[in-house]
């Protein structure tokens, strides 16, 4: 068999799982919205050895909501839901388990895909318990190593913590922490500043 067409049976078997235990499947990834929080799964192959990597991560679903208030397109709500995963314009999904697998059956790998979607899922329900609300997923980018500017302001935002992001903003700027978005002449920075002196104003 091919590596070709190991690929193909690969993804063929872990979209047939995927679905049959409520996720969606789109090309390489998983994903769905479970209550309030969106989670996401991405899986690559390298079959000339056999092995399969990717993480896990999820979100706020309302965090995307106001990153694209903020950056003025709203209408990016009612895109499908795969694009809140493979979006250019997203909020960053907080990363929650990795895998690099050797498979052993690579010409029929559905017991190892049905075993590594339990593991998913057994660390998604875990992840839920602990973190389930803005405030708990703020807490974490603050507690990480990520440089996670923009993922702090979204999430302040929403909060209605205005000045609070504000503040963040002239943090960022004095310290020549970049956005890492730009959107015409104006970067995220300017965008979210213009958005949270409105909100104040009112």
């Amino acid at each position: 068999m091919t590596n070709k067409e190991k690929e193909k049976i690969f993804y063929q078997t872990l979209k047939e799982i995927s679905r049959s235990r409520n996720w969606k499947f789109k090309s390489y990834f998983i994903f769905r919205q479970l209550d309030n929080l969106f989670y996401e799964s991405n899986f690559y192959t390298n079959f000339k050895e056999n092995r399969i990597w990717g993480w896990s991560a999820f979100k706020p679903y309302t965090v995307d909501n106001v990153f694209w208030e903020i950056t003025e397109m709203p209408e990016n709500k009612d895109l499908p839901l795969s694009f809140r995963a493979e979006g250019a314009f997203t909020f960053r999904a907080y990363n929650y388990y990795e895998f690099n697998l050797q498979l052993q059956d690579s010409e029929n790998p559905r017991q190892e895909i049905e075993t590594l979607i339990d593991t998913i899922e057994e660390k998604l329900n875990k992840i839920t318990k602990e973190v389930s609300t803005t405030q708990h997923f703020l807490k974490l980018f603050e507690e990480s190593a990520l440089n996670a500017c923009v993922e702090k302001i979204v999430c302040l935002v929403e909060l209605e913590k205005y000045q609070k992001a504000i503040e963040k903003i002239e943090y960022y700027r004095k310290n020549d922490i970049p956005s890492g978005f730009m959107f015409g002449k104006k970067d995220f920075y300017d965008l979210a500043e213009d958005f949270c002196l409105t909100k104040l104003k009112m």
